[in-house]
C-alpha cells in the first residue's frame, strides 16, 4: 500500500516507508524498509506526471 500526502505552503516532506519482509534460507526473517518521499509543486502537476511505473515504486523512487 502507498500514501501519498501532499502539503500545500509547507516544507515538511511526508514519506512512506515500506516494511517488505522476506525469509532467508536458514528460516530467520530479513525487513528491508523503502522510504518514499514525495515533495511535489502541487500548482504544476497534471494526470499524466502522477503516472509511476510499479518497478519505480518497487525501487522506492516516484517520477513525478
Amino acid at each position: 500500500m502507498i500514501a501519498v500526502h501532499f502539503f500545500q505552503e509547507d516544507d515538511r516532506k511526508p514519506v512512506k516507508v515500506i516494511n517488505d519482509y522476506d525469509w532467508h534460507e536458514n528460516g530467520t526473517r530479513i525487513r528491508r524498509q523503502t522510504e518514499i518521499a514525495f515533495t511535489p509543486d502541487i500548482s504544476k502537476l497534471s494526470f499524466r506526471d502522477l503516472n509511476c511505473s510499479a518497478t519505480n515504486l518497487e525501487l522506492g523512487q516516484a517520477q513525478v
